[in-house]
């Protein structure tokens, strides 16, 4: 979706309070019409190893990590 709007004289002050008010317009306007657009959402999962986590350099190296 997106909005296009015209301003007259854009300065970059203009441009900026001119934004900030019709982001605010349009959010209103959805609010009172029952409008929500979700923020996009990612689950991450991890999958379970049935031996757990290995260390790299084999089962001597992970003792030393064990602290055994």
């Amino acid at each position: 979706m997106g909005v296009r709007y015209w301003i007259d004289n854009p300065s970059a002050r203009r441009r900026w309070r001119s934004k900030t008010a019709v982001i605010g317009t349009v959010k209103r306007a959805f609010e009172d019409a029952g409008i929500k657009i979700p923020f996009p959402q990612r689950e991450l999962m991890g999958r379970e190893e049935a031996d757990g986590f290995v260390l790299a350099g084999g089962d001597e190296d992970a003792g030393e990590a064990r602290g055994s």
